[in-house]
């Protein structure tokens, strides 16, 4: 119907009766191709199609308010810290500065920093020390106050949220982990899956050689030092449990009841 009514409209055009008509046509055609490909660049280059300027410009004065960069941009000290880290970089920076991870020992700062890998809900209350949950709740505060301050600098995320977005459930788990405790019986510290805690496990490993690079960058000696020096548990390493589950470990162990029949029917065999 809508082609009939145009191809109605067309007869009363003069102008398709001339004999340069599908010469003007291409014409037009091609200015019409051509301002439209004009009018999507000048959007392009325009601040309507930078649909996350304005969220930079607010991500922008957070890390100004923090002094991870000066008033002209350039990166200072903690910047140069963050940069080291690929994940949770603000609270995780923040806390090296404030000196939450000194007073602990290895196999507590790794279960604290266990936060910033695990992403799930326990049941499981977890059983640590006083000094660990001094930790928490120092961790706990800094990332109120980084909630609080990119709420402040626009940023549509409430505090709440920020803060709720680290989970410390596997604490004791890793603590466990970190001082040498079988994975069987860590197993039943938790309600978490095995696999997941595998790898929370190994990613957990990835942040704590952030740590480690994150302390190479810092000027201070003494500070660079003391970090660089710690003895941090490493998965997969001497130094701490193997991360094999028990469903691994009961496999292996029927594997070598296996081959010790084998040794035991040949030396049957040369017996005879």
């Amino acid at each position: 119907m809508r082609l009939r009514v145009l191809q109605d409209s067309l007869r009363g055009f003069n102008c398709i009766h001339s004999p340069t008509f599908a010469e003007q046509f291409a014409r037009v055609k091609e200015r019409m191709n051509v301002q439209e490909e004009l009018d999507r660049l000048l959007f392009l280059v325009s601040d309507q199609s930078l649909s996350l300027l304005p969220e930079y410009h607010q991500r922008i004065k957070v890390l100004q308010s923090l002094q991870y960069i000066d008033s002209g941009g350039a990166v200072q000290l903690k910047g140069r810290v963050a940069c080291q880290i690929s994940s949770h970089e603000l609270l995780l920076t923040e806390l090296l500065f404030e000196n939450v991870l000194s007073p602990l020992a290895p196999e507590e700062s790794a279960a604290l920093l266990s936060c910033l890998v695990f992403t799930q809900n326990t049941q499981v209350e977890p059983h640590i020390t006083n000094t660990l949950q001094e930790a928490i709740n120092r961790v706990l505060s800094v990332a109120q106050r980084i909630g609080e301050l990119q709420r402040d600098c626009g940023i549509p995320q409430t505090a709440e949220e920020f803060v709720g977005q680290f989970k410390f459930g596997l604490t004791e788990v890793v603590y466990c982990w970190a001082r040498g405790m079988p994975f069987a019986e860590i197993a039943l510290l938790t309600d978490v899956q095995e696999g997941t805690v595998v790898r929370c496990i190994q990613r957990l490993d990835e942040v704590l050689k952030e740590v480690r690079q994150a302390a190479a960058s810092w000027e201070t000696p003494s500070w660079g030092a003391r970090w660089r020096g710690r003895p941090w548990p490493s998965a997969g390493t001497s130094s701490s449990p193997p991360l094999s589950t028990p469903t691994e470990k009961l496999k292996e162990r029927e594997d070598e009841d296996e081959d010790g029949a084998c040794q035991d029917a040949c030396s049957q065999m040369g017996d005879r």
